[in-house]
């Protein structure tokens, strides 16, 4: 499961991604994504994201890439980030 929320204070909207971040989830993830964008700057409030599978790793790794934020990135997913790039 994954919960999407969002706090926009413009120019910047923060996404906060909490729970897995799983295959099924990721255009949801995408299109909260775009549709921040539209606004101005995102960035994904990874603070309580607890484990995203690879497909979820390919897509932060992606969306960093193209200059979202990634912010409060927990150990875990720091790892499994880190370890999945090489």
């Amino acid at each position: 499961m994954l919960r999407i929320t969002h706090a926009a204070a413009l120019p910047l909207t923060t996404i906060h991604l909490e729970g897995k971040l799983l295959q099924p989830w990721l255009a949801e993830v995408r299109t909260n994504v775009s549709e921040a964008r539209q606004q101005g700057l995102v960035r994904l409030n990874l603070a309580q994201l607890q484990f995203a599978d690879e497909s979820g790793l390919q897509l932060l790794r992606a969306l960093q890439q193209d200059g979202v934020e990634l912010g409060n990135v927990p150990g875990l997913i720091a790892g499994l980030l880190a370890s999945s790039a090489r």
